[in-house]
């Protein structure tokens, strides 16, 4: 037996002694998993050393009554059986039942319908007893016949140790003993050398039994069971026996996933390698039910998987369980089938890709399949565990009416605890007691003063068995919860419950400590914290969210199973971050608010960034140092209540602050979703011609008058960095009076964006670049992709126009710009050691799936009806369009890039500049910040869906433009829209004629066209959605 073991024994030994009397049934079934032979014999040990010990009878008698439950229990006999000599035995009547069941066993060929009722009506014979004389028998029996009858013995013996393995009935240890030494006795004749095919399938049945045995060390019988499925494996090989050899493969990674000995981990890939190595012959179409089984268990094994993306392992279970459901149906498997539907049911409910109220739909609807089979009548136990799992996935839905979801969730937990009763299963009874006192505290039905109550009453039901020596984990939980419990109660002395609540967040956190529980730890930190918020002690919520914050930050720095998990860690933990800067607001920390705010704004992009250049987080002196005299930042935060604008400048020791009411917030988001995006995706025409008065309404909302009045007068220059949503709008065209003003108007330096300060500064830091230096003032090294799919004319126009006051440079034209072109060493060489890029084609934002908004290369157009296979390869565009995204530069690829010297991306695509809005966790996820992280310090990108002929229009404007400024983006974006936005037809013709570099056919397309649509006088491109729709982010910084 292992040291570890062992002392977990004693663990469990001392718990259930200093226990209070009715807790130890609860205590065993906890621990489960160390109760075999050993734990027994360890008792026995424990209850002959106190009976001796003065003083120690009442503990002595205390082990021994458990003892003697737990014998029966394991079906072990707590004194052991006399092994009585077969001497002395009734030597005949035993061999007589054993010759009966040979013999039955070899004429029946091996039925058990025929071998059952004879052990049935035998069962007190089947005992050690039976053990040794089959032994004895056995070894001299084959030892004295002649070689035929000796292998026929062996064969029968073998064949008999099967059947015995699956008797139902009997004692079960002794059951399992029999059949291990039948196996035994079956390898003494059957070697490797001799019997090779014998042998082989002999240490499988042998492994079995290992496996399932109840006496010996449960660590030591897995090992023996591996060691001997390895042995099967050196005959049972694949190319000789690939049906044993797949049997076999399964079998060893189940007890790889239930090896206790080992790195947990490193059992866990074992099995998995093993159970896919399996299904390479275990094919759906040759072996179904085989195929399905090890589906199945591949399912559970990457659901405990410890390595790997944990986004990932979740998709691998999804994926396997819906394999296993293909041939495990209700009609022929039901049984097995309902397993599946359960487990497939948490699978979805822990998901974290897709969208969470699909996939909690997706787990109510398993759960509920489960149930037509797992009947309170046929199967209490797992009826009752579906029927916990259904209420935890009612209280998470999202979809559907909030109150009847928790209806439902208290149905069902109260329809599990008719099972999961303190008596008979005390812990899984406080897990359900747990649960629903959860649901009454969020309950809307009913009175709300009575719900608090009914969960305060069945928290403290389960703290009755999850006490805090004997399930500390589960105790600091309910505490917690507990805690939650009491700040929200409505009942009883207002200052009593302030006290209980705290009470029991601080017993939560001497579990829950950062270094045992880190994730607890932060989350009951946060409970604390808002309490003392709410109860406006600001100090003490100042002190509790700090230690939260650097709980999750320090969580953040152990992830290590990639991106999407570290993005759903923001998420989760964003209000943390919002609560800590209202706090500091209130004490008067303005700095520090700014600094909290940095913290959580585009975390994920900073720290990819931040592999290639130093990271800490940025303080209030930093900022400020990013400015000069004539530059503020105007950084816009939304609380819960409210939305603020920062005003940073670089002479101010802290920011001017405006902060708007609670109906501005919900004017703002309502004018956002409903009257800005909703007619953009569904009524685009309308939304174009809509967009100044949308714009206008805008204003009101944000009060940007009164805003810009904080601004001191003398700033000429505004860089704007938004948060959430407000990063898809164009606050450079915000209307500021009815005479035309617009708010890059009112500053002749420019109006920029920025993601975050820290992203600013890290655009600051890359002008340091050696390659940058002297480079970014003057046009060389452009790369360029114009037009691929060879339906945006005027976009040849404009990369031909751009591109003529570049040397060196290097364009794909048309079909050349394919992936397969770029990926061409030579060419993907120019185009990462670029320090123009620019890119003329079709952009796409995937608001589903953001890492696959693309830019179109040539060639990826397709059929939209293969946007309607399940290949996630092809998405759709529009109704008539489809795209594929292997032939496109998605955002997933430009994040691996590395542009080391690439001083502009410009991006005269559509919707280039969109980001995801979908989720809350204060990230910049958009193709822009792809490359970002690319390296790129500048970056023009779009808003919105543009068109070809007005852009190619405004980006020749715009590197004119440049090429007189190269070192301010940001104004020469910001004066070829002031100018676009202003010219008559007249002057931009005449603006076109004096255009050298043009091709003159191509300078007469445009000109036909602006003389054919327009009138001499008319402005063309007046309205915001052709002028406003680009914007400048992380521009560099520099005196105005």
């Amino acid at each position: 037996m292992d040291e570890q073991r062992l002392q977990a024994y004693y663990q469990l030994i001392q718990q259930l002694l200093s226990c209070p009397n009715g807790e130890e049934a609860a205590i065993l079934q906890a621990n489960r998993e160390l109760l075999d032979v050993g734990f027994l014999e360890l008792l026995k040990v424990g209850v002959e050393q106190m009976s001796t010990q003065e003083g120690q009878k009442n503990r002595a008698n205390r082990l021994l009554g458990l003892a003697s439950q737990l014998s029966e229990q394991l079906d072990i006999p707590l004194t052991p059986e006399p092994e009585t000599s077969v001497n002395e035995a009734d030597f005949d009547t035993y061999l007589q039942f054993l010759l009966e069941v040979l013999q039955a066993t070899a004429e029946s060929q091996v039925n058990p319908q025929v071998v059952y009722p004879l052990l049935a009506a035998n069962t007190d014979k089947l005992n050690l007893t039976f053990v040794k004389l089959l032994r004895l028998w056995a070894t001299t029996t084959i030892a004295e016949a002649e070689p035929d009858t000796a292998k026929s013995i062996a064969v029968v013996i073998g064949e008999f140790s099967n059947l015995i393995q699956q008797f139902p009935l009997g004692n079960k240890a002794n059951n399992m003993e029999i059949a291990i030494t039948g196996y035994e006795i079956a390898l003494t004749f059957f070697t490797r050398e001799t019997s090779p095919e014998n042998w082989a399938t002999t240490q499988n049945n042998l492994a079995a039994a290992y496996r399932n045995r109840i006496r010996g060390d449960k660590a030591d019988n897995l090992e023996k069971a591996i060691a001997a499925y390895n042995e099967a494996l050196e005959v049972r090989t694949r190319t000789d026996f690939p049906v044993d050899w797949a049997t076999t493969q399964n079998n060893l990674a189940a007890a790889y996933s239930d090896r206790i000995r080992g790195d947990k981990a490193e059992n866990l890939e074992k099995a998995i390698a093993v159970y896919n190595a399996a299904l390479e012959v275990y094919t759906r179409t040759d072996f179904p039910v085989q195929w399905a089984t090890t589906q199945n268990n591949l399912a559970a094994a990457y659901w405990d998987r410890i390595r790997g993306d944990k986004a990932d392992n979740l998709e691998n279970a999804i994926a396997a369980y819906n394999e296993a459901l293909k041939v495990r149906n209700q009609k022929d498997f039901p049984v097995d089938w309902a397993m599946t539907q359960n487990n497939l049911g948490n699978a979805y409910r822990n998901r974290i890709r897709g969208d969470k109220a699909d996939n909690l739909e997706n787990a109510i609807a398993a759960y509920n399949e489960a149930l037509e089979v797992r009947t309170r009548t046929d199967f209490p136990v797992d009826w009752a565990r579906t029927q916990n799992n259904l209420g935890n996935a009612y209280s998470d839905r999202i979809m559907e009416d909030k109150a009847d979801n928790l209806e439902n969730a208290i149905a069902a937990y109260n329809e599990a605890l008719k099972v999961r009763t303190r008596t008979d299963f005390p812990v899984d009874w406080a897990t359900t007691q747990n649960n629903l006192a959860a649901a009454y505290s969020d309950r809307i039905r009913g009175d709300k003063a009575d719900n608090l109550e009914k969960a305060i009453a069945a928290y403290n039901e389960a703290l009755e068995v999850y006490t805090r020596t004997n399930f500390p984990v589960q105790w600091a939980r309910t505490q917690n919860n507990l805690g939650n419990a009491y700040s929200d109660r409505i009942r009883g002395d207002k200052a009593d419950n302030l006290e209980n609540a705290i009470a029991a967040y601080n017993e939560a956190l001497e579990v829950r400590t950062r270094t045992d529980f880190p994730v607890e730890n932060a989350r009951t930190l946060f409970n604390l914290g808002i309490l003392y918020q709410d109860s406006q002690q600001f100090y003490l919520a100042y002190d509790t969210f700090e230690s939260a914050i650097a709980t999750v930050e320090g969580l953040r720095g152990e992830i290590i199973s990639g991106e999407e998990s570290k993005r759903k860690q923001a998420e989760e933990w964003n209000q943390l971050f919002v609560r800590m800067v209202e706090v500091c607001l209130v004490l008067g920390k303005e700095r520090e608010a700014i600094s909290y705010i940095e913290r959580s704004k585009t975390r994920n992009l900073v720290e990819l960034i931040a592999e290639k250049v130093d990271f800490t987080p940025i303080q209030y002196p930093e900022i400020q140092n990013l400015l000069d005299d004539k530059t503020a930042i105007m950084q816009f935060y939304i609380f819960n209540d409210c939305f603020r604008a920062f005003i940073i400048t670089k002479n101010n020791d802290k920011p001017i602050i405006w902060k708007s009411t609670k109906e501005d917030l919900h004017q703002l988001r309502d004018w956002v979703y409903d009257e800005y995006l909703e007619p953009y995706y569904f009524k685009r025409k309308e939304w174009q011609y809509n967009l100044n008065d949308q714009l206008t309404k805008l204003a009101k909302i944000l009060h940007i008058n009164k805003i810009i009045a904080q601004v001191p007068k003398h700033i000429q220059k505004i860089i704007i960095i938004p948060h959430r949503y407000l990063h898809l709008l164009p606050f450079h065209a915000i209307p500021l009076s009815t005479n035309s003003e617009y708010l890059f108007d009112k500053y002749p330096g420019g109006v920029s964006y920025a993601p975050s300060c820290q992203l600013l500064n890290i655009a600051k830091e890359r002008l340091s670049n050696p390659l940058l230096q002297g480079e970014r003032t003057r046009l060389s090294n452009l790369f360029a992709i114009q037009d691929p799919n060879k339906n945006l004319p005027f976009t040849n126009i404009e990369v031909e126009t751009i591109a003529a006051n570049f040397h060196p440079q290097q364009i794909l034209k048309n079909n050349q710009a394919s992936k397969a072109n770029l990926q061409k060493t030579t060419t993907f060489s120019n185009f990462t050691n670029s320090q123009w890029l620019h890119f003329s084609c079709h952009g796409k934002f995937d608001l589903a799936s953001p890492l696959k908004s693309a830019l179109q290369l040539a060639d990826s157009e397709v059929n939209p009806a293969l946007a309607t296979t399940s290949s996630s390869r092809y998405v759709r565009v529009n109704e008539e369009t489809a795209i594929d995204l292997s032939k496109c530069l998605t955002l997933a690829e430009i994040l691996e890039l590395n542009l080391p010297q690439c001083y502009l991306v410009c991006l005269s695509a559509c919707e280039t500049g969109v980001i995801d809005v979908n989720n809350n966790s204060d990230e910049f996820i958009g193709l822009s910040s792809g490359f970002m992280k690319a390296g790129a310090v500048n970056i023009v990108s779009s808003l919105w869906n543009v068109d070809d002929f007005h852009t190619a229009i405004l980006m020749i404007k715009l590197y004119e433009n440049i090429a007189n400024n190269p070192q301010d983006i940001t104004l020469a974006l910001n004066t070829a829209q002031q100018w676009l936005r202003q010219a008559t037809q007249v002057e931009i013709i005449d603006w076109l004629k004096q255009k050298t570099e043009m091709n003159k056919e191509q300078k007469q397309e445009i000109i036909d066209r602006l003389s054919k649509e327009y009138k001499r006088e008319q402005q063309p491109f007046k309205k915001p959605y052709f002028w406003a729709g680009f914007c400048a982010v992380s521009p560099v910084i520099s005196s105005v």
